[in-house]
């Protein structure tokens, strides 16, 4: 029995790498050989709309400039076979990697799939869109710092967005030879295609995984009762839908997630892009801070937003709540700086 299942498990990798080939062989059928092009490289395909809005709205951005020029690899065809990948980039082409909060040791093999990009195109011009950069304390860290370091160091023609202050300090700290700016998360340049909807109830919208801030279960218990105290019908929601996400159904699935953000009367949440999906649909939000204090770091672009707020005290989140219900002024929006990103992208002085 045990001998059938180990048979079984080699033909189940098996049949998902030959699966994975023929997938690759398909992408990269579509992707020219010659110079110029834009590849964004090891795109996401998992149900995190946060991080699919990212891509969207970097493609969207990217097209201004490039038109259709930009092609697409998804994360799980790179990691299979980047070597194959490689055959269909030339030293003209201009690689891109997401944005997101993948620098540091949060999420330690989303950092190592970036320095790999970074060292097997280390000859290309890079960008990578705006990033939150968090290391630990630990001596594993450190290490990975002073390889990350020799990597960057290679490409001379990487430029690497940061989102948030802390982070900016951090990296340009940490990787002094590589050129860092300080952007907004890219998903606020995104203009939404929701409509007019009606709004009804609040949402709550918590995290469950590693980047969960020590006291968060207390301020989001706190921030339920208020919510209770005033009558209101509450649904938890989630940014992570259930299935596969990529180029077909991207813009489908994040406009669906949009819409249930600009439905609710109040949205309360300790995740990043549940409060820029508040920003960009003018829904009144408060917002409480995670591990990587990244919440915070992002809410410094739009605190001038008066229906979003940024609450750390448990004391507080009733008054928040009651401030931003009562906001009249929802028809606001960031400005994003689009001008500056592309003068990045393009090499332009800024």
């Amino acid at each position: 029995m045990i001998a059938t299942n180990k048979i079984r498990h080699k033909l189940g990798a098996a049949k998902r790498i030959i699966k994975r080939r023929m997938a690759l062989r398909r992408t990269l059928s579509t992707v020219p050989k010659q110079g110029g092009k834009v590849v964004i490289l090891a795109t996401p395909t998992h149900g995190n709309l946060g991080d699919q809005a990212i891509v969207l709205a970097e493609k969207q951005m990217l097209r201004g400039v490039y038109g259709e020029n930009i092609y697409e690899i998804p994360n799980e065809q790179y990691l299979s076979f980047p070597t194959l990948v490689e055959r269909v980039i030339s030293p003209e082409d201009i690689v891109v990697i997401d944005g997101g909060g993948n620098l540091g040791t949060i999420w330690d093999y989303e950092d190592d799939k970036i320095t790999d990009i970074i060292e097997r195109f280390h000859e290309n011009r890079i960008v990578v869109f705006p990033q939150t950069c968090f290391y630990d304390d630990a001596l594993t860290a450190k290490k990975k710092i002073e390889h990350n370091r020799r990597v960057y160091a290679k490409a001379t023609r990487l430029s690497v967005m940061l989102r948030d202050e802390e982070s900016y300090s951090s990296f340009s700290e940490f990787f002094p030879e590589t050129k860092a700016y300080f952007v907004p998360d890219i998903v606020l340049s995104l203009v939404p295609k929701t409509g007019v909807v009606e709004r009804n109830g609040a949402l709550t919208c918590f995290r469950s995984d590693r980047e969960k801030a020590a006291g968060s279960e207390a301020l989001k218990n706190r921030a339920q009762t208020v919510l209770h105290s005033l009558g209101m019908n509450q649904k938890e929601i989630s940014t992570i839908v259930n299935c596969e996400v990529g180029v077909q159904n991207r813009e489908q699935e994040v406009n669906k997630k949009l819409v249930e953000f600009a439905s609710a009367e109040i949205v309360i949440t300790d995740r990043l892009h549940a409060m820029l999906f508040c920003a960009i649909t003018g829904t009144p939000c408060v917002a409480l801070d995670n591990i990587s204090r990244k919440v915070s770091g992002s809410y410094r672009w739009i605190k001038d937003l008066p229906y979003i707020a940024l609450v750390t005290d448990i004391a507080k989140i009733e008054d928040a709540v009651s401030k931003v219900l009562g906001e009249k002024d929802t028809a606001r929006r960031f400005v994003y700086p689009q001008k500056r990103v592309l003068s990045i992208i393009k090499e332009e002085q800024v």
